[in-house]
C-alpha cells in the first residue's frame, strides 16, 4: 500500500523553484508576489551576475529572465547558463519590452539565445503563468 492509499491522498509536490533575474524593482516585487501566491518558490536578482550566483544555490527548474540590463544583458546570462549546466540547464523564459522589428524575430532569438521561451512586457498575468506551465511540464 503506499503513503497515497493509507492517507487517502496523495503527499503534495514539491514547489517548483523559479528564479526572477530583473533589474525592475517594481517588476519583480509584482512578479514574486503573483508567483508566490500561484504556489512557486521564488528567488530573485536585479542582475546578471547575481542571478548566476543565486541559480548556483537555489539550482531553479526555471529562470525569468529580463533581456535588457545593464552590465550582463539577457542574452549573455542565458549562454553562462548553457556553459554553466549544460544540457542539464534550468529552463529560461525571456521578458522584455519588445519592438515590433523584434516579435518577427522572436523564434531566432530564442535559437541565439539557448531560451526556452519569450513572453513580452507589459506581460498579461495568464499569458505569463501559461508559459511557464508550458515550460515546466515534463517532456
Amino acid at each position: 500500500m503506499s503513503v497515497s492509499d493509507k492517507a487517502g491522498s496523495a503527499l503534495p509536490k514539491p514547489k517548483a523553484k523559479i528564479l526572477i533575474v530583473d533589474d525592475d524593482p517594481d517588476l519583480t516585487y509584482a512578479l514574486n508576489a503573483m508567483l508566490e501566491e500561484a504556489g512557486f518558490e521564488i528567488k530573485t536578482a536585479s542582475n546578471g551576475a547575481t542571478g548566476l550566483s543565486v541559480a548556483r544555490q537555489f539550482d531553479p527548474d526555471l529562470v525569468i529572465l529580463d533581456v535588457m540590463m545593464p552590465e550582463m544583458d539577457g542574452f549573455e546570462v542565458c549562454r553562462k547558463f548553457k556553459a554553466m549546466w549544460g544540457s542539464t540547464r534550468p529552463k529560461i523564459l525571456l521578458l522584455s519590452g519588445i519592438t515590433a522589428g523584434l516579435k518577427a524575430n522572436v523564434p531566432a532569438i530564442l535559437e541565439q539565445s539557448l531560451a526556452d521561451g519569450f513572453v513580452e512586457k507589459p506581460y498579461k498575468a495568464l499569458v505569463l503563468l501559461n508559459e511557464i506551465d508550458k515550460l515546466l511540464l515534463p517532456k
